[in-house]
């Protein structure tokens, strides 16, 4: 029975290569915010940032050129090296992923690896991973390249839903060789743990320091992502699907608005000079965010609206100090995400979850499906309870 929970080796491979993904992840937003001072910023979200700047390097290089993702891949290797580079140039461990302090991210995994075993063991189970998610990734590592007029017909449902998440899919089978079937389900869980981390810092934050490097401390971490958390859904986060990872990166974006805001304010313990840097941080987890899913625009909408809004109702803040930081905020995610939008429309049209006419609307069954939704919600009490 036990063997059901543990992985094969293949799979702790499988593992592996996702935690270097996102370690490469991690250097490249650390180098990036590095060539800034690195200061500023917050640290555990580099993970974020980075994974924002190598989607934006696929999405345009691989929309406008034909080069094909292992050459991309190099380039952003490049990127690591230069990253890597930047941040010994700068001599300073803030410039560092987590500014050198790795201690907590290290807890968190220890604390989570029977997590991480089960979820390296498991193998894709739901309808969604076999109609779009798999397709989706398997078609890039096939191809070496996004689905496009002059290749094959992808075969997923879904071919024009946004490759963010299949990405660290393909970077896993590239590194190791083999399609890494549930490297999607590998990868949510790791950002869902490392949002651990900001939590943290936040809760840090709010304390005015302190447990630094405390065991009980990264516990909470844990707690508050999975038991503690209305996002630890298992049937979503150990899958491919993207919205495990839409809550954790808009969780993520959600916390540098604040910080943004804060230091707009010149709020207690907020520097001004933070700005630029939370600013630019932002910008590339929104990239991210934004080639999740088509939908998450409008959560970015809503997002950026409420923080203006927040800025404009403050005394201490002035609307036109947010200006020119909130064009660093939403330009370069919404530029990718026109630059995806325009490569749907030349090459895939229809290939996306879309409204249907209304002559083929289920009105008829409306209030049976809405008896079934509502049969549904009341399973899920404790999630109600946690959000009120």
């Amino acid at each position: 029975m036990i063997e059901y929970f543990l992985p094969t080796a293949g799979q702790v491979l499988g593992l592996g290569a996702v935690l270097a993904v996102l370690a490469f992840f991690s250097l490249i937003g650390a180098g990036f915010s590095a060539l800034r001072g690195g200061k500023g910023r917050l640290a555990p979200a580099d993970v974020f940032a980075g994974w924002g700047v190598v989607t934006a390097l696929f999405t345009v290089l691989g929309v406008f050129t034909m080069l094909s993702f292992t050459f991309i891949s190099v380039i952003a290797l490049g990127l690591v090296a230069a990253s890597v580079a930047t941040i010994f140039w700068r001599k300073n461990t803030d410039a560092l992923p987590y500014k050198g302090d790795f201690t907590p991210v290290v807890q968190i995994l220890v604390l989570a690896l029977p997590l991480l075993l089960i979820a390296a063991s498991m193998r894709a189970s739901q309808w969604d991973e076999f109609s779009q998610w798999l397709p989706n990734a398997q078609f890039l590592f096939r191809f070496d390249a996004f689905p496009r007029i002059g290749l094959p017909v992808s075969p997923s449902v879904f071919p024009a839903y946004p490759y963010g998440l299949p990405l660290v899919t393909y970077f896993a089978s590239r590194m190791t060789g083999g399609f890494v079937e549930n490297a999607g389900g590998l990868a949510n869980l790791l950002f869902l743990l490392l949002l651990a981390p900001v939590y943290l810092a936040m809760v840090r934050r709010g304390l005015g320091g302190g447990f630094k490097g405390k065991w009980s401390f990264s516990a909470l971490g844990v707690l508050g992502v999975t038991a503690l958390s209305t996002v630890f859904v298992q049937k979503l986060v150990l899958t491919a699907y993207s919205d495990s990872a839409t809550a954790v990166v808009l969780a993520v974006l959600g916390v540098l608005a604040w910080r943004i805001a804060e230091a707009l304010s010149g709020a207690r313990g907020a520097d001004k000079k933070e700005v630029s840097s939370l600013a630019w941080q932002f910008a590339w987890v929104a990239v991210a965010f934004l080639s999740l899913k088509q939908t998450n625009l409008v959560l970015f909408v809503f997002l950026m609206g409420g923080v203006a809004l927040t800025v404009l109702r403050d005394p201490e803040s002035r609307l036109k100090d947010f200006f020119g930081p909130g064009l660093v905020m939403g330009g370069p995610g919404i530029a990718v995400y026109l630059i995806w939008r325009y490569h749907v429309a030349a090459n895939m049209p229809g290939g996306e979850f879309s409204l249907m006419p209304f002559d083929r609307w289920l009105v008829a069954e409306a209030f049976q499906i809405l008896q079934r939704m509502a049969l549904i919600a009341s399973k899920k009490g404790a999630y109600f309870v946690m959000m009120a």
